[in-house]
């Protein structure tokens, strides 16, 4: 092959999936999930998950509390943004996600995902899909 590499940016997940080897999901600049693409891809961090099952036209409210932390940030009212990106909006949120922004774990061979509760198998509906 010639080493190509294309970069597609969409909201429209189930596209990027069907044509992609790699998917990378972010939320404000943050990789939340990294996986392959085809028919291999099983979506499993809770913003993934969200993003599969929203319409395109409901895709800003899933950043709405983030937006406004940004907007206190650039207020000067606050300057947390240390914790995970999702945590206002996550049905699987914990105490540690508003600490810290969590590692992206590898679940299976390349597929990682930015979420502890998945990673350490505590939620099934995300992981048995």
């Amino acid at each position: 092959g010639r080493g190509l590499a294309l970069v597609l940016v969409s909201h429209q997940l189930e596209e990027l999936i069907t044509r992609c080897d790699r998917v990378l999901v972010m939320l404000a600049g943050v990789v939340v999930e990294a996986m392959p693409g085809g028919a291999r891809a099983t979506p499993r961090h809770p913003y993934t998950r969200a993003l599969q099952a929203v319409q395109p036209s409901r895709l800003a409210a899933l950043a709405e509390g983030w937006r406004d932390q940004v907007a206190q940030v650039a207020a000067g009212r606050t300057t947390d943004l240390a914790g995970c990106p999702f945590r206002l909006a996550c049905p699987l949120v914990k105490p540690s996600c508003h600490k810290a922004l969590p590692p992206l774990q590898e679940l299976a061979p390349g597929h990682a995902v930015r979420c502890p509760v998945v990673a350490e198998g505590h939620a099934p509906q995300f992981i048995d899909t």
